[in-house]
């Protein structure tokens, strides 16, 4: 597995915690998801992820700490290169590139998607997309609000687009 973080140990002390193994191996399920904010859909799904092992395998301290950093991450930008963070100054559907925001604020609307919906909802939701993507079917945002709504059985996009389109 090759990752691309700086963080070499769990217990890193400017980006630790972190798992890049955990985190390198979720983008299978997502990695060629399409545009626009197929970002979103690989890395904030693989550090959504990287979080949820951290916490199976280290424990909810671990887990809570690295939460805290894709916080701090996205609010003031806490990292080595000094990053001024995005709040109020960039929306996921408005970068194109693969930029941090999809790393630390995509994470976010996956936990939270998971804590509005429930674990086996999301787990529906997520299958049914990753699904979709098997089927050599283009699978951008649009069709993740779709399968999300489905799991649901109420239309999801009232719920995930604000966390898309806002800044």
């Amino acid at each position: 597995v090759v990752g691309g973080s700086g963080a070499t140990r769990l217990d890193e002390l400017l980006l630790g915690p972190s798992y890049v193994l955990a985190h390198e191996i979720s983008h299978r399920w997502t990695m060629n998801a399409s545009r626009p904010a197929g970002y979103i859909l690989q890395e904030g799904w693989a550090t959504f992820a990287e979080g949820e092992v951290i916490g199976a395998v280290y424990g909810e301290e671990l887990q809570r700490a690295f939460w805290e950093r894709q916080r701090a991450s996205y609010m003031s930008g806490l990292d080595r290169g000094g990053f001024a963070g995005f709040e109020g100054r960039q929306s996921i559907l408005t970068s194109p590139d693969n930029g941090r925001i999809h790393y630390v604020k995509g994470s976010w609307v996956f936990r939270s998607l998971e804590r509005a919906l429930g674990s086996a909802t999301f787990d529906r939701g997520i299958r049914d997309y990753v699904a979709i993507r098997r089927q050599g079917k283009a699978a951008g945002y649009e069709e993740f609000v779709a399968s999300m709504s489905r799991a649901a059985g109420r239309d999801m996009a009232p719920f995930i687009m604000p966390w898309l389109e806002g800044k």
